[in-house]
């Protein structure tokens, strides 16, 4: 592991890669788009799948159209490239995952708070009273349709 892993903590990256049962993760400093990485990674042949990449500081990622989204330190920033038949997940249903994956950030944030007053924009954004807090950008992979990567930043 990079030097950069320690930011998190090696052992910590570790336990998060062995618990959630992924075949690779990434940790990265500074990176343009986690998204545009987990694509890389997700269009070779022999992919490791899932596979995670998360950022330090992200200074060009992507929102839905030609949206820009900027997550400086202190940001989570992250992006999953998954099989979707490893999940039982239907190509029809894709449409859906944005805001099922937007839902569960929602639930993660509150199971830290209960506070919060988390609300939801359709299709993909996540907010707290009216201050946007993440979005989320799912890209199926058009030379290998099985695989997507889902964003959240």
């Amino acid at each position: 592991m990079s030097d950069a892993l320690n930011h998190f903590g090696s052992a910590d990256l570790a336990t998060l890669r062995r618990s959630q049962s992924l075949a690779a993760l990434e940790f990265h400093e500074t990176i343009e788009s986690t998204n545009d990485r987990a694509r890389d990674l997700a269009a070779q042949a022999d992919a490791a799948l899932p596979a995670l990449v998360v950022a330090g500081l992200q200074t060009a990622g992507r929102g839905r159209g030609a949206n820009r989204w900027w997550a400086g330190r202190g940001s989570l920033a992250f992006s999953l490239a998954i099989d979707i038949a490893a999940y039982s997940l239907a190509r029809r249903r894709l449409p859906m995952l944005s805001l099922a994956t937007a839902v569960a950030v929602g639930e993660a944030l509150l199971a830290h708070d209960d506070r919060l007053d988390i609300r939801w924009k359709w299709p993909n954004d996540v907010f707290a009273g009216e201050r946007k807090l993440a979005g989320i950008l799912i890209e199926p992979l058009a030379a290998r349709p099985e695989r997507i990567v889902v964003g959240i930043g």
